[in-house]
């Protein structure tokens, strides 16, 4: 992903989060056992070593994973607050992520320029 985005490009990523409802149940819920959650820390050390920089985020989806729809909408109520109580306990977090670029300054020599619509007057050199 790094060599095909653009200097400065951003990418969304969307990961399941390890502390939540889905990463302590994931092994137990078949549906689940092919997802691998992960820690938010462990993300942001990876994220840093590849060469991106974290430019924002947001945790989502608080509801614990039900096969009943009656069982979701009673429990709907998580979404609303999961964001102010416990926000790290969420199911899953998105991170907008920029490529870092070291781009070179390149130093321009100071040039002065020689105003040649008039005479200029060069001393002659002396050997000594």
């Amino acid at each position: 992903m790094y060599r095909v985005l653009a200097p400065n490009g951003k990418v969304v990523i969307t990961v399941f989060n390890q502390a939540s409802w889905i990463g302590i149940r994931a092994k137990r819920i078949p549906a689940l056992k092919s997802i691998h959650p992960l820690k938010l820390n462990t993300l942001k050390d990876d994220i840093a070593e590849v060469g991106f920089n974290i430019i924002g985020g947001k945790f989502f989806s608080y509801c614990p994973p039900f096969k009943n729809a009656a069982t979701i909408k009673k429990y709907n109520w998580l979404n609303k607050v999961g964001d102010r109580w416990f926000p790290t306990l969420a199911n899953s977090f998105a991170l907008i992520l920029q490529k870092k670029e070291i781009m070179p300054n390149n130093i321009q020599p100071k040039v002065t320029l020689l105003n040649l619509s008039t005479p200029q007057v060069v001393a002659p050199c002396r050997k000594n």
